[in-house]
């Protein structure tokens, strides 16, 4: 399938995928699917789901500034707001106001990710040793032996104060540091290896798992292929 005006993809219920090129991008209650227009694309529900399509003239005001490429969109807010705004006026038959969506849609920036410090002295000093060195954080073991507690409560401190485990929090570290590079347009090589991953597969399969979708969904774009 082909559309000659931009699409936004969303199923408030359910889930499904857009396939674009053999990659598939993943769209739910939380997030749509946004295709340029002129591409190829093909859905697959993975099960039944409702699905909402929003069109996007190519001559509306500011479209131009729009994604060029496919990517996943969060929808909350403003832009939760215009679609179901959209659909309801597309449903009574009423004239359809696409801007609201199009000024809704260049608000939305890309994925963020934040980490809570513990407020335990010992706990705290490990959530810093891992921001300053998350391709590498220190053994959680010898860090417990050298803080004269156990492995076991500071695991437990750590947690009830960051509100996620150790491994948790490395990977949130992580992910922060990956979209910052990534935003400088460092090459995806260098991500992986910075952030604490041995090839580029490994280190994309993580990003994936963390945000629903690879780095090119939310608009980064890069040369290199997965290792």
């Amino acid at each position: 399938m082909q559309a000659h005006a931009h699409s936004l993809f969303w199923p408030p219920t359910g889930e499904l995928e857009v396939v674009v090129n053999a990659e598939r991008w993943p769209a739910g209650p939380t997030q749509a699917v946004w295709v340029p227009a002129s591409t190829s694309f093909r859905i697959e529900p993975a099960r039944h789901s409702p699905l909402f399509r929003v069109a996007v003239p190519t001559v509306a005001h500011g479209a131009q500034s729009l994604p060029e490429l496919p990517r996943v969109v969060p929808v909350d807010g403003d832009l939760r707001t215009s679609i179901l705004a959209y659909i309801s006026g597309r449903l009574r038959g009423a004239q359809l106001d696409v801007q609201p969506v199009v000024d809704a849609l260049r608000r939305v920036g890309r994925p963020q990710v934040s980490v809570t410090q513990p407020v335990n002295a010992t706990a705290r000093e490990l959530a810093i040793a891992i921001e300053r060195q998350p391709a590498s954080p220190p053994s959680l073991t010898q860090w417990a032996a050298d803080s004269g507690t156990s492995t076991r409560t500071l695991l437990r401190r750590f947690r009830a104060e960051s509100g996620c485990t150790v491994a948790q929090y490395t990977l949130r570290v992580r992910m922060r540091l990956a979209l910052k590079l990534l935003d400088q347009n460092v090459s995806l090589t260098d991500v992986a290896l910075q952030c604490g991953y041995r090839s580029t597969t490994s280190f994309l399969a993580a990003f994936r798992r963390t945000f629903g979708a690879p780095p090119a969904a939310y608009g980064y774009a890069f040369d290199e292929q997965p290792e």
